[in-house]
């Protein structure tokens, strides 16, 4: 990372006073960040993904989500997109500034804009930690297993960043 913007980095983390956590019962959130799908020859993408969820009872979420996201190919030669859409569940206890989650998600995912891609069954499951830097702007690293079409299941590792309104 640049030294400019590691210093950017932490001078928004400094001022960052203490929040609580997003309390609506219902949310939508547009969420960015970084994946590093491990092993195999998967790249690091830039998932974007707009997300509704709803409080059902407890520390229970209904979450559903709408994601795009792009990677270099391996060969190098052009960029790999795709596009999925998933329903699932969230539990994430208590109200603090920084709360553990558990997800399990279900959907569909195609790759590519073509109509041939690769389509099929999407699913994962992940564990993370969410922290609110202030009300309604969340940063999170989340660890999984997620399926997709044509390549399975595979371990991936994301840092990213939400904001709810």
């Amino acid at each position: 990372m640049r030294p400019f913007l590691r210093l950017t980095v932490l001078a928004a983390l400094a001022a960052a006073s203490p929040a609580a956590a997003q309390l609506s019962n219902r949310s939508i959130s547009v969420e960015s960040g970084l994946s590093w799908p491990a092993g195999g020859a998967a790249r690091v993408s830039l998932p974007v993904a707009i997300a509704a969820t709803a409080w059902l009872d407890g520390p229970f979420e209904a979450v559903a989500r709408l994601g795009f996201g792009s990677a270099p190919e391996p060969s190098g030669r052009g960029t790999v997109r795709r596009v999925e859409g998933t329903a699932g569940l969230r539990w994430s206890p208590g109200t603090d500034a920084l709360r553990p989650l558990l997800q399990l998600e279900l959907g569909w995912s195609h790759a590519g804009w073509d109509p041939a891609g690769a389509s099929g069954l999407s699913a994962a499951a992940g564990a993370g930690l969410e922290w609110f830097a202030h009300r309604d702007l969340a940063l999170g690293a989340r660890a999984g297993l997620r399926r997709v079409p044509g390549e399975g299941w595979r371990p991936e590792l994301a840092l990213c960043a939400s904001f709810y309104f």
